[in-house]
């Protein structure tokens, strides 16, 4: 079996973090669930249901530097709750003492039938019976976790450790 050869240096990444833990968020699960809406009754039947993995694919299981970068994606792919800028500001954190290792945000959109998020004309229709609106409730919890990187020398090391040289 023969050895190959690599030539190991320092990132900028590395060079920067050194060994100061870096926080890493993860999406662990993102759903909505849609129910029928009446000003008079409240939420009725319950009609519709995704996942955020039907929608975002292999894009749900990333790494994200921060909360807010999950937010951005989510804004630019996770269909209408995000469509308008200020639905964002419509997120909330659930409170939960249960929850021991994630986060849980909740957020309430009022829709029309296509799933595009009611504006003030459509609510005032709604309130007066005139237009059939629906509440899109979204559910999405978060992890974190903290991790160093690894100095060039602790990759070298780990290289050896495969049978690779180092020049």
């Amino acid at each position: 079996m023969s050895k190959m050869t690599i030539k190991v240096r320092e990132s900028k990444k590395s060079e920067a973090a050194g060994d100061s833990p870096q926080k890493i968020y993860r999406i662990k699960s993102l759903s909505t669930d849609v129910y029928e809406d009446d000003w008079e009754d409240g939420e009725g039947e319950h009609v519709n249901y995704w996942s955020g993995s039907d929608v975002l694919g292999r894009k749900m299981y990333k790494e994200f530097s921060s909360l807010g970068d999950i937010l951005r994606m989510l804004n630019d792919e996770y269909l209408y709750i995000w469509k308008d800028a200020d639905n964002i500001k419509n997120w909330a954190i659930f409170d939960d003492p249960d929850l021991k290792d994630e986060i849980r945000f909740d957020c309430e959109t009022m829709v029309d039938v296509d799933n595009n998020v009611a504006n003030e004309s459509d609510i005032e229709s709604w309130r007066k019976g005139k237009k059939k609106l629906f509440n899109a409730h979204s559910v999405l919890y978060v992890t974190a976790e903290y991790t160093t990187y690894a100095s060039a020398a602790e990759l070298t090391e780990d290289a050896k450790k495969i049978g690779l040289n180092t020049i």
